[in-house]
């Protein structure tokens, strides 16, 4: 049995709206711990969530579904995950993907339980602790600089390690507070924090999508409120922010903002990747799974560059689950930002949240993709009945699920390599990782045979073979090996010489393989000339441009080899 109400949640007769709840806390965490980035800590909250949904259906009675098409495209895109795994580079890897979009959903779910006036004192909580980690963040820096140290990169990267996502979640902080309708005095000098914050962070992307929601608001306050005052003090105060942040940053800011330009390394470098991920994508229109993105890369890519993630979630969705759940995950962030009957902050938020995704990987960070999430509930719902103990004993197992995952993963992050890949040998991060902490070089070969037997796209595994052949000296072994590794590292100039000396050798020290060795040389020299050939103009335009000078002279080396009898 269904039933419906305008409202989007009912609280007793009485009562007032919950503070302090366990979904806040735990949202909470998340932020606090690198924003939710890694695994561990995404299938701990999904396990949290498990539990805190099951006890809160077991007292109302029924789940709680709001309508619209959020919760259905959580589902679609928990499919597309799912559908991915028998062709995935790595199952156990894709299966991650699955989990962390199910964790997701349980999110959705269980924020549904709550009305909106408890979720917009959650946001407006948020917010507040947006303002503290910021000035948290903002004395590190200082205290760094007069201390006479120097940040890696002389730049904010906050709690989330990455400057640009931590920009992001300053921003949207920022606006959920410019959009309350009752600022409170604190408020003020908040938003100051946050914005001195975002400026220190360095991010161009974000400055950009600051000045580009600053002239939306100002042209609100003036054309809608008829307002000009607070639009003056708005450009006055952000023009004293970055003004400040130039000076205690000793210029980084200012250096920055010129930097802002079409010829820009960042730029032309996501460019690239979009492009590569396109023909990718060409290639695997139903998805290779998540993480199978880093291994096939090289197949396709036009310049040097090593990535995750493609700085892009839309496309990096449409990469590890199809190009379904690329569109499922774009409708996903356009259904929130136009949710009737949205407060118009929630929408700010969410736009900020969803444009910035098109040129980073923000919904990596578990707690971006709950903010966007939190801000797309609410409006009609309907509350299914269903069977208590039936959703006790679901919500135990999928619990019991996420806290098993949780512990090879959180093994895996705290260094214990031999017991994450014990725990879940599947995984080729996970695998890999325990290959390069292997002394034993017996164990390390066994491990490496694993994951080849997985996929022939482990530049590490391929590795492994090649010291296992050096320490037998079987040269026709090695030569195999290492032409395998090269195709995975086609822009790494020292890896072409390696190949060519190492084949020189052999030529000398195991003169029955010469064939062999004339066959790789051939095919080394085509390589080369092949990733010359697609290289896009685009990589010359980024800050590890690619590097040909050698190229003549090994290609006269190669031909040396091929021609010898």
């Amino acid at each position: 049995m269904a039933t419906k109400g305008k409202k989007s949640a009912r609280t007793p007769k009485g009562a007032g709206p919950r503070v302090n709840t366990p979904l806040f806390f735990l949202l909470a965490a998340l932020l606090l711990l690198f924003g939710g980035y890694y695994d561990f800590l995404v299938f701990a909250a999904a396990a949290v969530l498990a539990v805190l949904l099951a006890l809160q259906i077991r007292r109302t009675g029924g789940l709680t579904l709001p309508r619209g098409p959020v919760p259905w495209l959580l589902l679609g895109l928990v499919l597309c995950a799912g559908l991915t795994l028998p062709a995935a580079v790595g199952p156990g890897m894709a299966l991650t993907g699955v989990l962390r979009w199910l964790a997701a959903l349980l999110f959705f779910l269980y924020a549904a339980t709550f009305t909106q006036e408890e979720r917009g004192l959650m946001l407006d909580s948020v917010a507040w602790q947006g303002a503290i980690m910021g000035a948290i963040s903002i004395c590190l820096f200082l205290g760094t600089l007069l201390t006479g140290g120097q940040d890696a990169n002389g730049r904010i990267d906050g709690f989330f390690q990455y400057a640009n996502t931590y920009a992001l979640f300053l921003l949207v902080c920022l606006a959920l507070l410019v959009g309350k309708n009752k600022r409170q005095g604190l408020d003020w000098p908040a938003m100051a924090v946050l914005l001195l914050g975002i400026f220190l962070t360095g991010s161009r992307g974000i400055f950009l999508l600051l000045a580009a929601a600053g002239l939306c608001w100002a042209i609100y306050r003036l054309a809608v409120k008829k307002q000009v005052r607070p639009v003056l003090l708005g450009a006055a105060g952000v023009l004293l922010a970055a003004v400040l942040a130039v000076a205690l940053s000793g210029g980084m800011v200012l250096d920055r903002l010129e930097a802002i330009t079409l010829e820009s390394s960042s730029l032309n470098g996501r460019l690239l990747y979009y492009l590569d991920g396109l023909e990718l994508l060409a290639q695997h229109p139903f998805g290779v799974g998540r993480g199978g993105y880093l291994y096939l890369q090289p197949i396709v890519q036009t310049g040097p560059y090593i990535l995750k993630s493609i700085h892009n979630e839309y496309l990096q969705a449409a990469l590890d689950g199809g190009v379904l759940s690329g569109v499922l995950l774009l409708a996903l962030v356009c259904a929130v930002v136009f949710r009737r009957g949205a407060p118009l902050r929630e929408r700010a938020a969410a736009a900020l949240l969803g444009l910035h995704a098109c040129i980073d990987f923000d919904f990596q960070f578990f707690a971006m993709l709950c903010l966007l999430l939190l801000c797309g509930v609410g409006g009609e719902r309907r509350t299914v009945a269903v069977k208590k103990p039936a959703v006790l004993a679901a919500g135990g197992v999928l619990a019991a699920v996420f806290a098993w995952f949780a512990l090879p993963y959180g093994l895996f992050f705290f260094g214990n390599s031999r017991g994450a890949y014990a725990l879940w040998p599947f995984d080729l991060s996970l695998a890999e990782e325990r290959l390069q902490a292997c002394a034993d070089l017996e164990e390390a070969g066994e491990i490496a045979d694993a994951i080849l037997r997985q996929t022939s796209l482990s530049m590490l595994a391929w590795d492994c073979k090649f010291a296992q052949a050096a320490a037998e000296a079987d040269y026709p072994a090695m030569a195999t090996y290492r032409y395998q590794y090269l195709q995975l590292n086609p822009y790494r100039p020292e890896v072409y010489q390696e190949m060519t000396t190492l084949l020189e050798n052999a030529c000398v020290q195991a003169p029955e393989g010469l064939e062999l060795y004339q066959t790789l040389a051939e095919q080394t020299a085509v390589l080369l000339e092949e990733v010359y050939a697609r290289t896009s103009p685009l990589a010359y335009k980024i800050a590890d441009a690619p590097d040909f000078s050698f190229r003549p002279a090994l290609l006269i080396r190669l031909e040396t080899i091929t021609e010898e009898r």
